[in-house]
C-alpha cells in the first residue's frame, strides 16, 4: 500500500471510531429523551384529560420509534459510507 493510501485509510478508520463514540453519546441522550417522555405519560395520566393523555402517549411513541429508528439508520449510513471509502482506497493499491 503506498504510503498516500495507507494515510486515507487511517484516517477513514480513525473516523469510523471517532463517530462511534459520539454516536454512543446520542444514544444516551436519545434513551433518556425516550424515558423521560415514557415517565411523563406515567405521571401526567392521573391528572390529564384524555385530550392531553393522547398527546402524552404520542410523544413518548415518537420519541421511541423515530429517535431509535433516525439515530439506527444514521449510524449504519455514516458507518457504511466510511468502510467503502476505506475499501475503496484498499483495492486502488
Amino acid at each position: 500500500m503506498t504510503g498516500d493510501a495507507s494515510v486515507v485509510l487511517r484516517k477513514s478508520l480513525d473516523e469510523i471510531d471517532n463517530y462511534r463514540k459520539r454516536t454512543v453519546i446520542t444514544f444516551g441522550v436519545t434513551a433518556a429523551l425516550s424515558q423521560a417522555a415514557w415517565i411523563a405519560l406515567i405521571i401526567g395520566v392521573n391528572r390529564a384529560d384524555v385530550k392531553t393523555t393522547i398527546v402524552l402517549a404520542s410523544l413518548a411513541l415518537a420519541m421511541t420509534v423515530f429517535g431509535g429508528v433516525f439515530m439506527l439508520a444514521l449510524l449504519i449510513f455514516r458507518v457504511t459510507h466510511r468502510l467503502l471509502k476505506a475499501i475503496e482506497v484498499g483495492v486502488q493499491r
